[in-house]
């Protein structure tokens, strides 16, 4: 099974649901999605390296809501410091977005899941889901033009 680290904004709900929908009909995959707000005792950084540490895809939801959050820069940089080989990362890019893109992460890197509206973003995942199935023929790490 699959295991894959879902990084995003609390703000992007509506994104998350439509993924998870998709993802959650695939049995080859678990989810590991940690909420902003922790209901429990367990720190949510301890929460956030855990399922960065046992997740082996990461998969951000890189919108100017997201980019625009601690949590999500942090796991980005924490999962490229982590998982060196091999790196499965892979972005949903709201086009928007784009420009505030640098780090780890740049615009100039191949981002070929890249979406305008919600229903660009749809097609996106789409193509996201099906790549991941076929074996993860895609990682966006690698790509760079």
């Amino acid at each position: 099974m699959t295991k894959i680290f879902i990084s995003y904004s609390s703000k992007n709900q509506a994104l998350l649901n439509h993924l998870k929908s998709m993802f959650e009909q695939n049995k080859k995959f678990a989810l590991t999605i940690v909420p902003e707000q922790n209901m429990n005792l367990t720190p949510s950084s301890e929460k956030v390296k855990k399922g960065l540490d046992s997740s082996n895809v990461f998969v951000a939801l890189l919108t100017e809501e997201a980019l625009n959050t601690q949590w999500v820069n942090q796991e980005i940089g924490y999962w490229y410091a982590k998982h060196n080989e091999p790196r499965k990362m892979y972005f949903l890019v709201e086009k928007k977005a784009m420009p505030k893109l640098n780090g780890f992460i740049s615009k100039d890197m191949d981002m070929p899941y890249r979406f305008s509206s919600e229903d660009s973003f749809k097609v996106a995942l789409e193509k996201l889901h099906n790549d991941l199935v076929k074996n993860h023929t895609y990682s966006g790490i690698y790509h760079i033009r």
